[in-house]
């Protein structure tokens, strides 16, 4: 038998394998729920500066985006902890 048809063949019977065991978990196995707890720091719920002078946000588009605290413009995925 040639050397590319026994690679080829064993590549096969590799992802048969592979792909039988896979059928028989998703199948046979059933996945227990449980509840999980995150404890979210009470500073990530600040709410950002509000725009000096009282202007409309429509104006300033960018107006209320920095926060007191740290004096950097943050976006909505930032204040939930996700940074870019």
């Amino acid at each position: 038998m040639p050397t590319l048809t026994r690679f080829i063949l064993a590549c096969a019977v590799t992802f048969g394998l592979v792909y039988c065991a896979a059928l028989a978990l998703a199948t046979l196995v059933e996945p227990t729920q449980r509840q999980i707890v995150v404890t979210i720091p009470q500073d990530r719920f600040e709410r950002p500066a509000s725009p000096a002078g009282g202007g409309s946000a429509a104006a300033d588009p960018g107006a209320g985006l920095e926060t007191a605290s740290t004096g950097r413009l943050t976006t909505d995925l930032e204040s939930f902890g996700f940074s870019r």
